[in-house]
């Protein structure tokens, strides 16, 4: 499940142009092709949304929730989402439909919940890649009462066979590569599967993001961003040994 969410403005036309996340559209594109091209997932396997509402991404999620549950213990899922996300009063992480603004944040897709609900059932890989931050800023800017000030949300402990990886750390912006029309993470993160052809463990990806994207960012962008992995229970002792 693939999703890119770029454009706030149209449902919230009180926002100004700055609130919308730069090729979020493009990076969620470019995640579904090297999903079917380079990893080999079946076209039909893949549900990509572009500009999702509350009620669309709520749907969507239960429906891929429920492929874990009757899919067998073999069952590997995808999860990917470039767009805003965004905290709560208690630091607490949600990743934002297009409809909703930061003053809504409580009635957005909570990250704990979507962790809990992955690692309900016994699937056999779950892997989670998210290029949002979660510290109320970020690509351009944030929503709304993002502009405020940025916080270190909650640190989500996690059950499961579930790998998380993340676009920043801590209250650091997750920012965009501007000459290459991606968030700066999803465009790494994507160029070491094209440079391996697939075949690269979640260890050697994590190791090559957590050099690669903050070196860039600093030379680009002026601002450090140095991504995150977040690690399942069940997962610890045998995640690096993942493959994609």
């Amino acid at each position: 499940m693939i999703i890119g969410n770029e454009d706030y403005t149209r449902f919230q036309t009180n926002l100004s142009s700055e609130s919308n996340v730069s090729f979020a559209r493009n990076d969620a594109k470019s995640f579904a092709t090297y999903c079917e091209k380079t990893l080999g997932i079946p076209k039909e396997n893949i549900t990509i949304l572009y500009d999702a509402i509350s009620s669309q991404m709520r749907r969507e999620i239960k429906r891929f929730v429920s492929k874990a549950q009757y899919g067998g213990s073999d069952i590997e899922l995808y999860f990917y989402f470039s767009g805003h996300g965004f905290p709560n009063e208690k630091k607490e992480s949600f990743i934002m439909p297009v409809d909703l603004s930061g003053a809504e944040v409580n009635e957005a897709i909570k990250l704990s919940d979507l962790y809990k609900d992955f690692s309900a059932f016994s699937s056999n890989k779950v892997t989670l890649v998210l290029d949002a931050c979660f510290s109320g800023g970020g690509r351009n800017q944030g929503l709304l009462a993002a502009k405020v000030i940025r916080v270190r949300p909650k640190e989500n402990l996690i059950n499961g066979n579930l790998v998380v990886f993340s676009a920043s750390s801590g209250n650091q912006e997750s920012l965009f590569y501007n000459e290459k029309n991606h968030g700066m993470f999803t465009y790494f993160f994507l160029k070491k599967l094209q440079d391996s052809n697939g075949e690269v463990s979640y260890g050697e990806m994590y190791r090559y993001l957590k050099d690669i994207v903050p070196f860039t960012s600093i030379d680009k962008n002026y601002k450090e961003q140095s991504p995150k992995v977040n690690i399942g229970y069940q997962a610890r002792t045998n995640w690096e040994n993942w493959k994609f």
